[in-house]
């Protein structure tokens, strides 16, 4: 499972730099991106958890963690792991 923290990031991350980006890169058109569980939130944060790949095959599952300010989102962090 991969981590990437684009809050702290002082520039934009190259491909090469980016964790399983070949797992999104191989998404093809009958691929679905959807929930995969409850969606949580709280006063200044919230959660969702999805998958991607073929309907009821997924080849990745992520966790988006949000960090809310302001009534704003203001921070996303996103945990991938491939299937």
């Amino acid at each position: 499972m991969f981590a990437v923290d684009f809050a702290t990031r002082r520039r934009p991350m190259t491909r090469s730099e980016m964790p399983n980006q070949e797992l999104l890169d191989g998404a093809s058109a009958g691929d679905v991106f959807e929930e995969d569980g409850p969606a949580y939130v709280g006063t200044n944060s919230a959660a969702l958890a999805w998958r991607i790949g073929p309907p009821g095959k997924p080849v990745a599952h992520g966790l988006d963690l949000l960090t809310i300010r302001g009534g704003r989102v203001s921070v996303v962090r996103t945990l991938i792991a491939p299937e």
